[in-house]
């Protein structure tokens, strides 16, 4: 899953009203993406928008949002 793919389903969802809610790498202990509100919608899971890129030159590295810290050591 990518950027692409995540607009693809904004898109979606904005075009037939549904809600879109987003599921973290698992550490929602309040379960905030079952809300009530958006049972009947779309679901992002993060976890999926893994990816770690280095630039050794630079010193910087670009972390996707799926991936947990354990991977990122």
């Amino acid at each position: 899953m990518n950027k692409n793919h995540i607009i693809t389903l904004i898109e979606f969802a904005n075009t037939h009203d549904l809600c879109i809610s987003v599921v973290g790498t698992g550490h929602d202990y309040m379960n905030r993406h079952m809300s009530v509100g958006c049972r009947e919608g779309l679901m992002i899971r993060m976890s999926l928008m893994k990816g770690i890129e280095l630039n050794l030159d630079k010193e910087e590295a670009v972390v996707g949002p799926g991936v947990i810290f354990s991977e990122l050591l």
